[in-house]
């Protein structure tokens, strides 16, 4: 079981190229970080002209998938393959 804490840290890494990139190109539209794939899915139909705004960052819990199915199989040796992820992002510890 891995928590998506990493999967955040690329995400805000990445959010933060983006917004440099937009700065010294001197972009004066918006840039939404809205990552949820469901939103963006939402989106695409509804409200296509939002859609060249969004942010390109995968949602964390995509982003610690990816990491899951390359780094950690490499260092298990396990095809990525055999590999299953499913991420819970309303579950509670108690």
């Amino acid at each position: 079981m891995y928590k998506t804490g990493t999967g955040t840290d690329v995400c805000l890494t990445e959010i933060v190229s983006q917004l440099n990139e937009r700065i010294e190109n001197k972009v004066d539209t918006p840039l939404y970080i809205l990552a949820c794939p469901a939103w963006v899915k939402y989106a695409e139909p509804v409200l296509p002209f939002f859609i060249p705004l969004l942010s390109t960052v995968k949602f964390t819990s995509q982003i610690t998938g990816v990491l899951i199915k390359t780094l950690v199989a490499d260092q298990l040796g396990v095809k990525p393959a055999e590999i299953f992820s499913c991420a819970c992002n309303s579950l509670v510890w108690q």
